[in-house]
């Protein structure tokens, strides 16, 4: 595939905690697709263990690191990351994954059609064994805002978009247990930009018992919790639409 020339520079954005096992292999694995002026924006949760000098020890101009003076959880965290990105096309990355040759290329080429991409992934164990080849298989992942409203199966770590979804998406709503990160930016743009699927594995998504994420798992809430979560999400989305309308 020939090389995409992007015209603006390209944030990816990380926030880890306690992520000493796996960071050096994923930030290699995106270091070697990034351009000279694209950057890596990490946000650090007030890590226990050497996640923070691992990455320090990278000495990578692209890499620029902030440290939560506490622990604010990851979707606050990754809030912050994304406004402190300057990249036209924004993607996420989680700490402990690692990209496929290309994957950035890939995405650049569907954001010129789409506002959002969403790659599919392979699940693997933390020795990098496949488990599932195919995440969208696995959960049967499709387009559409009341699917992902309902039940979003996107992996926010699989997720590309244009900055213009980022600003419609910042602030995040207040309650982030009822909101992580991924699930509003995913029904943000599929409520009102456009969405488009990479129907091949671009990345490992590990998995393992310190996993932030659940990776597209049905949720174990109560009904009640769940009803109200929706709730809460439908009002917030909604309001977004009438404050972009009023400007």
């Amino acid at each position: 595939m020939e090389k995409i020339k992007h015209p603006t520079r390209v944030s990816v954005c990380i926030a880890t905690f306690n992520g000493s096992p796996y960071i050096i292999d994923q930030l290699l694995s995106i270091l070697s697709q990034i351009g000279e002026s694209d950057e890596i924006i990490i946000c650090d949760d007030f890590s226990s263990d050497d996640t923070v000098q691992k990455i320090t020890s990278l000495a990578d101009h692209r890499i620029i690191l902030y440290q939560n003076h506490h622990n604010i959880g990851y979707t606050k965290t990754f809030e912050r990351a994304l406004r402190l990105a300057s990249g036209e096309y924004i993607f996420l990355s989680d700490q402990d994954d690692v990209w496929f040759p290309l994957k950035l290329e890939t995405c650049l080429e569907k954001l010129t059609k789409y506002s959002l991409v969403v790659t599919d992934c392979s699940h693997t164990d933390v020795h990098l064994r496949i488990l599932h080849y195919s995440h969208f298989a696995l959960h049967k992942v499709r387009k559409g805002f009341l699917p992902n409203f309902f039940a979003s199966r996107y992996v926010g770590a699989c997720m590309a978009f244009r900055r213009n979804v980022l600003l419609m998406s910042l602030p995040f709503p207040k309650v982030s247990q009822f909101c992580p990160h991924d699930y509003w930016i995913a029904l943000i743009a599929s409520a009102y930009f456009s969405v488009g699927l990479v129907s091949r594995p671009c990345m490992y998504y590990r998995r393992h018992s310190t996993n932030a994420s659940s990776g597209g798992s049905r949720s174990q809430r109560s009904l009640i919790i769940v009803l109200c979560q929706r709730f809460y999400v439908l009002n917030h989305i909604l309001y977004r639409f009438y404050r972009y309308i009023n400007l």
